[in-house]
């Protein structure tokens, strides 16, 4: 799927290396955003305003940039030390575009209804608000959908208009027993015994199964099938966003990725979730996140009773199951957004104001950096802390990162 976007994305510039992320972390990038009380942004800290916690262990900062986001190029810290992170993006020559807006749809988890919400507002925003100095491009997750990045208005909304979600596979979680990636997730991988009694119960009420083996087989067999599609449709979409951040870092002026999304189901995907917000810190790009279900409210369906749900015990479940999943899909987009300085639209039906909002990046950007020492190559999720020795001011910063995992190859 990620070669259908790589040969337009290479003819865009003339720098084709784009940065690679090797199996060893070296260095730790932290994006962090500061505002005071009254939500306007802090762009005059220094090194020594900040104090960095990774486990609960202070660590030295090796290097700090700021980024001015209103201008073409960045502006470096007076106290940046020697090796700290490039914080200026290449230089634009005359006639070059000051601005790059990526709008990625995530057609592989998109619905058709929330599709349409969201095309709309998006192709009112491309016609209306972007200014003669943005360029911009329209691509899918699944690369179905490519304008290439242009300044041509028209070319972007008939980019939009063809967008369609992907659906990999329909019949997966729709069949008998109907479950969410949430519910699938609890029976496959934590043995949950509520969560496949639920699913059991259904299936004696929509099948001829017969027998409790038989009834837990066919369970446990669907759920196994969406926890596989779940993995894999994750890490389609974590490896795109990855991949056009790395390309995007290669262009000059301001660099934004609004990523249009409902969410998805990410729990085992934390590796691949930090290199994504490791390529945005070292590409120098804002990742914006809108959540595409807008005002997003966990009633009952009316599949749900029509899958003769009739015991209230198995329509609370099910309900709560689908509470749970929209809020792990919402913590993944606030998650990239938090940890790469930029903004999570969500809980709100107005898109038009969320993609006016997402396409303006934030006016200051501070990038620590720091060395992690005696870091044991096993995969291990490092709880991130920043704080700050003024008071009154809120700060928005990366929440973790993950270790390396040893190369085995190496130990042979």
């Amino acid at each position: 799927m990620l070669r259908r976007v790589l040969p337009l994305l290479f003819l865009l510039h003339s720098q084709s290396d784009a940065p690679q992320f090797g199996s060893r972390l070296n260095v730790v990038v932290v994006p962090v955003v500061v505002r005071d009380a009254h939500g306007q942004p802090v762009g005059t800290l220094t090194k020594d305003d900040f104090k960095v916690f990774d486990n609960d262990k202070l660590q030295t900062l090796t290097g700090i940039t700021l980024e001015k986001r209103d201008a073409s190029t960045a502006a470096a810290a007076p106290n940046a030390a020697p090796g700290s992170v490039a914080g200026s993006a290449v230089a634009a020559a005359p006639g070059t575009p000051s601005r790059f807006i990526i709008f990625l749809f995530d057609d592989v988890h998109l619905a058709a209804e929330d599709l349409v919400r969201v095309k709309d507002a998006s192709a009112k925003l491309v016609s209306e608000s972007l200014t003669g100095s943005d360029a911009a491009g329209v691509f899918s997750v699944s690369g179905k959908t490519n304008s290439g990045i242009t300044t041509d208005r028209s070319k972007l909304t008939q980019a939009i208009a063809g967008i369609q979600p992907l659906s990999i596979d329909q019949t997966v979680g729709r069949e008998c027993p109907h479950m969410n990636d949430y519910q699938a997730d609890l029976i496959v991988n934590q043995n949950d015994q509520r969560a496949l009694a639920v699913a059991k119960e259904e299936v004696k009420k929509c099948t001829e199964a017969r027998g409790p083996n038989e009834v837990e087989n066919r369970v446990r067999a669907v759920a196994s099938q969406i926890v596989s599609q779940a993995d894999l449709n994750t890490r389609v979409t974590l490896g795109m966003i990855k991949f056009i951040l790395q390309k995007l870092g290669t262009l000059p002026g301001q660099r934004t990725l609004v990523l249009v999304s409902p969410g998805f189901w990410a729990r085992d995907a934390g590796p691949e979730t930090s290199d994504v917000i490791n390529a945005a810190a070292q590409s120098n790009v804002t990742l914006n996140t809108l959540d595409a279900r807008g005002l997003y409210v966990n009633a009952p369906q009316a599949d749900q009773s029509a899958r003769g749900f009739t015991s209230p015990q198995m329509l609370e479940a099910n309900i709560n199951y689908s509470r749970d999943l929209a809020s792990a899909n919402a913590d993944v987009m606030a998650e990239l957004a938090d940890g790469t300085g930029g903004t999570f639209f969500q809980d709100s039906n107005d898109l038009l104001a969320g993609f006016r909002k997402l396409t303006l990046p934030p006016e200051y950007l501070y990038l620590l950096q720091f060395a992690p020492q005696d870091t044991k190559n096993n995969g291990s999720l490092h709880r991130l802390k920043v704080k700050l020795d003024q008071q009154g001011l809120r700060v928005q910063s990366r929440r973790a990162y993950f270790a390396p995992k040893a190369d085995k190859k190496a130990g042979a």
